[in-house]
């Protein structure tokens, strides 16, 4: 793969928008992207990053698996049958990242176990959720949903860079095991078992 020319010409600003945007490229057990897959809502700022990196990204319809496999395949707001279906599109060895603004409502429904309707589409996969804060565009952290310890330390460190009141409530919910309230802004990643082949290139 070439390099974008858009990078060259590209403002410092941009270009670390673009690389903040996809900061959770660490969770990936290989960061190298190569054919994607985009499922869901438009996003230009996710979708500008990751035509930056990635060998090719294609704009698929995620209720049907006829286009794949793919080596990865992001979806952005999927509906729980959108999101089955875009496993379908992972090939082997291969990827799928999830991003899930959750309403107020979605998170009372799933106070104890955030990302529970996610990991349920993805069965097929093996999954994890994921929390962004305090969102996707403006992730400043991200930590495992099924580790309490990560939370407590990640609620720690905003607490001392002054965002008291919502981890005062997010504290709260946490020692009641409800976390899931104060996640609004969750991803899931989700594995393939196999091998996959490096970008060409």
């Amino acid at each position: 793969m070439g390099a974008d020319p858009r990078t060259d010409a590209a403002e410092p600003s941009t270009l670390l928008r673009s690389a903040r945007r996809l900061d959770w490229r660490f969770l990936l057990p290989d960061h190298r992207i190569g054919r994607v897959a985009y499922v869901g809502r438009p996003d230009p700022d996710l979708r500008d990053a990751l035509e930056r990196i990635a060998e090719a990204v294609e704009e698929v319809d995620g209720a049907s698996a006829a286009e794949g496999p793919y080596d990865f395949v992001v979806c952005r707001e999927p509906a729980p049958d959108e999101l089955a279906a875009s496993a379908a599109l992972v090939g082997p060895g291969g990827c799928l990242y999830a991003e899930i603004e959750r309403s107020f409502m979605d998170r009372l429904r799933d106070a104890r176990h955030p990302g529970r309707t996610q990991l349920h589409a993805l069965r097929r996969l093996s999954a994890e959720p994921f929390w962004h804060w305090p969102d996707f565009e403006n992730c400043e952290e991200i930590v495992p949903l099924a580790d309490p310890g990560a939370i407590r330390l990640m609620l720690a460190r905003r607490r001392a860079y002054g965002a008291r009141a919502k981890v005062a409530a997010a504290r709260a919910l946490l020692a009641l095991r409800l976390v899931g309230p104060a996640a609004s802004c969750i991803s899931v990643v989700a594995t393939a078992e196999g091998s996959l082949e490096g970008p060409s290139g």
